[in-house]
């Protein structure tokens, strides 16, 4: 079969953007019309001018997620026309973007007819794993074997060089970048005669001292070097790893001529490679240890100096488009102790990559303005923004699940707001802590706070702050089983709130016209009320669609899933609960897809072979065993016990159901109380222990019963039906039926009625 080769898009350096734009738009279009669409992000992707006048005018994150959803379109599509192979070198620097298209890819990788490769260092993660379909080559040091012919082509087979193999593969441990290096060295040092290859030894063997160290090596290396040479390495090493010339030529104050001879020559030695010529001419160090060795040798008073003049070099050069250098910017301020500066372009870099969800990336920036921030005179104007730079920093590291440092952030806000006697700002903070302190399983923290945030945006008439606050209120109270409080709680702001405002954030994580939303439906379906919850639930996706916002779309739809779960429709829950895992997985939010996996897996394996879908369960409710996730667990153990039952495995339905409800007694989710109690029912009828079934059924039942959860109530209603059906007791199984089938019934609880009707037949 002929296959066409791999689409190329081939700028030359003396294109104009027209001319790329042209060459871009053929490329697409040539594959498919219906790409047409990635034209628009792709160019702005090469800082070409964009044919959709609406473009400019996105909001950053979403110009962002369309761009990383073109380039996963393209790929994908290439991957449908002929088998298609990403390589992704050196992943240990990669970038929170390349990071998240990535992990977008990796998902979608099952359906597509395309391999993945990469590399990386040891030390660097990722969370692919627990793919069925990833595979992990590691590769070890070179085996004596394999370096002393690594050494032949280096050295050569001269009788003079052999007795130096040994030496240097003990030395090198078998690192080839270490032996190259040392060859290079012996070499530069005059041990080694003529040419790579067919070297000889110059000197004798006995006199020779071989570093202990790679680093030994390059720093003797770089110390051969002339002072110029030497000197304009060691600026190269302050710009970067990766070096554009424009940058160089600005800070190293040197002739033109005496820059590129220089260059030159450092290129000949293989310190530096030039790596591109478009748009800009740049270099880049041979290995990331070059660097460094480079870097650790300039005294610190020197650096700093360095640091400063790149700083001001990038403001020149770049002035027109100094935010796509913010990054850089933000380093060489921090590294030259140039604090007003540093705080400016740290906190819009730590914003950026906050916005385009590189949380790791957006708390180093975000601590390095908190650091440079305190070095300056406090003012109420330093105040205001070490308040919204705490903001900042808890919301990403909360989404990267460090709870206890977001927590701190949250209260050190809390703190700088009541000192500037701002209501908004400690409604604001208040709020934060609120939801922070939920995360962390604090339910009645979390309360007392929460009332605290609603009370202040009453207070200052903010309904937009007031809905949000509510809902962190609403969520403390459905946890611990109060769902007819939470409703009270949430149903007036959300009343109270004006259409118009329906789309603001005020500076908020979530948009609070659809998180308070979605906090009621999850309360109402718990009291059966799921028309109700349905209809808040749709509003929240329309408002979330409108606003285009992961955070709000991940509720939005995982609350539809919820929703159709809880109703026993399953079938309808699964496409919902998909979209927000995609979600959560594309944007790396831990927490959302701890959430929606369980629920996932268990819709799944409900809809199909419950035992076959066990496995799913099982590594679902594992993913949820993290510190301060144990609201998490207990509803993932509730689902594996529940998908156990269907599947008859009593030993798994008793176990998920027995830690669930001691998880739900140490926390005091009543809620969770009962449905454990229910399931572990469940598990003893399964048993055939028809005593303590019977009391595991009514202990859930009284607890529903209080707390006015229709739906558990039916639930257990059903099992004492079966309980009594196969203990021989007619007339309570059919009491408990007719119960369990009227309730199903009003509640249009389907699924469930059928399950009932069925029993029904079986006791005749």
């Amino acid at each position: 079969m002929v296959r066409r080769p791999l689409t190329r898009f081939q700028i030359e350096p003396r294109d104009d953007p027209r001319t790329i734009q042209e060459k871009v738009a053929g490329k697409l279009l040539s594959l498919d019309r219906a790409l047409e669409s990635c034209l628009t992000p792709i160019c702005w992707l090469f800082d070409v001018p964009t044919r959709e006048p609406e473009w400019e005018r996105l909001h950053a994150a979403v110009r962002r997620r369309r761009l990383r959803d073109s380039i996963r379109r393209v790929l994908l599509h290439e991957s449908r026309v002929q088998p298609l192979i990403m390589i992704f070198e050196n992943l240990h620097w990669i970038d929170g973007e390349t990071k998240t298209l990535l992990d977008s890819v990796v998902e979608y990788l099952p359906t597509a007819r395309g391999l993945l490769l990469v590399s990386y260092r040891p030390e660097y993660t990722h969370g692919w794993g627990s793919k069925t379909y990833y595979s992990q080559v590691r590769l070890d040091a070179l085996p004596s074997t394999t370096a002393a012919k690594l050494l032949q082509a280096l050295l050569g087979t001269d009788s003079s060089v052999a007795a130096l193999t040994p030496m240097l593969i003990h030395r090198a441990e078998g690192n080839p970048f270490f032996l190259e290096e040392s060859v290079r060295s012996l070499v530069e040092s005059q041990v080694l005669s003529g040419d790579r290859g067919a070297h000889r030894l110059a000197t004798p063997l006995g006199t020779l001292d071989i570093p202990a160290s790679v680093q030994a090596i390059l720093a003797a290396r770089i110390d051969r070097l002339s002072q110029d040479d030497k000197r304009l390495l060691q600026v190269a090493s302050v710009v970067g790893k990766y070096v554009p010339f424009v940058l160089l030529q600005a800070i190293a104050e040197l002739p033109d001529e005496a820059l590129r001879d220089g260059l030159n020559r450092l290129q000949a030695t293989e310190f530096l490679y030039e790596t591109g010529l478009f748009p800009d001419r740049e270099y880049s160090f041979k290995h990331a240890l070059t660097h460094e060795v480079a870097y650790a040798g300039l005294l610190h008073d020197r650096r700093r100096a360095l640091h400063a003049r790149a700083t001001e070099a990038i403001e020149v050069v770049f002035a027109d488009r100094l935010d796509d250098h913010i990054d850089r910017l933000a380093h060489h301020a921090f590294e030259g102790h140039r604090w007003d500066a540093a705080l400016m372009y740290a906190r819009r870099a730590g914003q950026r990559a906050f916005a385009r969800y590189a949380n790791r990336e957006a708390v180093t920036f975000l601590e390095q303005a908190l650091v440079a921030l305190v070095r300056l005179p406090e003012t109420a104007d330093i105040r205001e923004q070490a308040f919204e730079l705490r903001l900042t920093l808890r919301r990403a590291l909360s989404v990267l699940t460090e709870f206890p440092a977001s927590l701190h952030h949250a209260q050190e806000a809390r703190k700088l707001a009541e000192h500037l006697g701002d209501p908004r700002k400690l409604a604001q903070a208040l709020a934060f802590e609120a939801n922070t302190l939920y995360t962390m399983d604090d339910f009645d923290g979390s309360l007392r706070v929460g009332r605290r945030a609603t009370d202040e945006a009453r207070r200052i008439g903010d309904a937009v702050l007031g809905a949000y606050a509510a809902a962190t209120v609403g969520r403390a109270l459905a946890v611990v089983g109060r769902y007819a409080d939470a409703v009270s709680e949430l149903i007036s702001p959300i009343v109270a709130l004006p259409n118009a405002r329906a789309l603001d954030r005020a500076g908020l994580p979530f948009v609070p016209s659809v998180f308070a939303r979605c906090q009621l439906a999850a309360a109402l379906l718990e009291q059966g009320r799921f028309d109700d919850a349905a209809r808040h639930v749709d509003d929240a996706l329309t408002i979330a669609r409108a606003v285009d916002e992961a955070d709000a779309l991940f509720w939005a739809w995982y609350s539809i899933g919820r929703i159709s779960a809880a109703r026993g429709m399953l079938s309808e829950a699964i496409g919902p609960l998909e979209r927000a895992l995609e979600i959560a997985s594309a944007h790396n939010f831990p927490v959302y897809y701890r959430m929606t996996n369980p629920p996932l897996a268990h819709a799944r394996a409900m809809t199909g072979a419950p035992r076959l879908g066990l496995p799913a369960l099982r590594a679902a409710a594992d993913g949820c065993r993290e510190k301060y996730q144990t609201r998490l667990l207990t509803p993932a153990l509730l689902n594996l016990a529940e998908g156990a039952v269907f599947a008859g495995d009593e030993p798994d339905a008793r176990a998920a159901s027995a830690e669930a409800l001691d998880l739900a007694r140490r926390l005091g989710m009543r809620g969770y109380e009962a449905y454990a109690l229910r399931l572990r029912g469940e598990a003893w009828r399964l048993a055939s222990v028809w005593q303590a079934a019977a009391a595991a059924y009514a202990s859930g039942l009284d607890i529903a019963e209080s707390l006015g959860m229709r739906p558990l109530v039916a639930h257990c209603h059903l099992g004492l039906a079966k309980l009594y059906r196969r203990t021989d007791k007619r007339d309570e199984a059919q009491e408990h039926l007719i119960t369990a089938t009227t309730m199903y019934h009003e509640m249009d609880m389907r699924f469930w009625q059928e399950k009932a009707q069925a029993e029904t037949k079986e006791l005749g």
